[in-house]
């Protein structure tokens, strides 16, 4: 994975932004838990309960789940997936439907559904800038013109930097560990019309937005913080829902399989980085007018290492 290009979440573009001025991004503690460690993510131990530090085991040859004759869990999930996203127009009940399905079908996936190397996710140490280590790793299983399929593993405590996913949707599966992801959906402007409709300059045009001295600031609605792991739903985002996220590995390293339709490209689907600003900041900044949570401002892209892994479950990339 490391190489001139640019990633975000796809796994295709190469980097993204930290946050502006510098040092890590950090999660946000949920206001309905008790606060979390200082400089660091909220544990899941009292939040949650379970243990996370079971390691999956390799999947011994030939052992992988068989979803159906012939054909294994993984490879339905992606022939589901392009089918859904290449066939059916958005927007309609057969749309809706076929997403429903797909999210249930996903829920099915383990580790041993991918044949998950427990290498992977073998170093439990917090993730610091002064260790010579990658904070993230990506294993692509398939990419087409439809969807881009692979797994996200982050070090224990990194944060993936608050983005968005212009005109897209996602599907999000944890496979080991936790993960704390905050989500914030765009408002729209009075009278915008579809959210996210037409190209991404024009999508961001539609949301309720201000200017200020320090650039222009984006209004959202702050989704509560959720945390997730391997017996959870998988999240799916959509263009209206939930478009905007950060994520946190919490209590050591997390894996998770992400769907991505359409892949991030160079053109329509460019995905953004932010930050949120603080109600008083914001207050200052608006001259009072502002004070509440959930204003977002775009933060420059600051380019970061990740390193990639090879996939070794059932054969993937040639289907769709």
């Amino acid at each position: 994975m490391v190489c001139g290009r640019r990633v975000a979440c796809c796994g295709r573009r190469q980097t993204v932004g930290w946050p502006d001025g510098g040092g890590e991004p950090r999660c946000t503690p949920s206001r309905r838990l008790p606060p979390s460690p200082p400089g660091g993510c909220m544990s899941t131990a009292s939040a949650r309960g379970g243990d996370s530090d079971v390691v999956a085991s390799p999947a011994p040859p030939g052992s992988l789940a068989m979803a159906a004759p012939g054909q294994f869990l993984i490879q339905r999930v992606v022939r589901m997936a392009v089918d859904v996203f290449r066939s059916t127009p958005q927007g309609t009940a057969a749309f809706r439907e076929g997403l429903s399905q797909l999210t249930q079908l996903v829920h099915q996936l383990t580790p041993q559904d991918v044949a998950f190397d427990p290498n992977w996710v073998r170093d439990r140490r917090p993730f610091t800038q002064d260790r010579n280590i990658m904070p993230m790793t990506y294993v692509r299983l398939c990419e087409n013109e439809y969807i881009s399929i692979g797994i996200f593993i982050l070090k224990n405590g990194f944060t993936l930097p608050m983005h968005d996913h212009p005109n897209m949707h996602g599907v999000l599966k944890v496979l080991h560990g936790q993960l704390q992801m905050q989500s914030f959906t765009p408002r729209r402007a009075p009278q915008s019309g579809i959210l996210n409709g037409g190209d991404s300059a024009a999508a961001t045009a539609q949301w309720d937005v201000r200017q200020t001295r320090l650039g222009t600031i984006y209004h959202t609605a702050k989704e509560l913080p959720r945390f997730m792991g391997p017996a959870d739903g998988p999240a799916l985002l959509t263009p209206e829902q939930g478009n905007i996220h950060q994520i946190c590995a919490v209590d050591g390293p997390v894996a998770f399989l992400d769907i991505l339709a359409p892949p991030y490209d160079e053109h329509e689907h460019i995905y953004h980085t932010f930050r949120e600003l603080d109600p008083v900041r914001l207050h200052q900044l608006t001259n009072g007018e502002l004070s509440s949570e959930g204003w977002l401002i775009r933060v420059r892209d600051n380019p970061f290492p990740s390193d990639s892994a090879k996939y070794r479950g059932p054969r993937v990339d040639d289907i769709g």
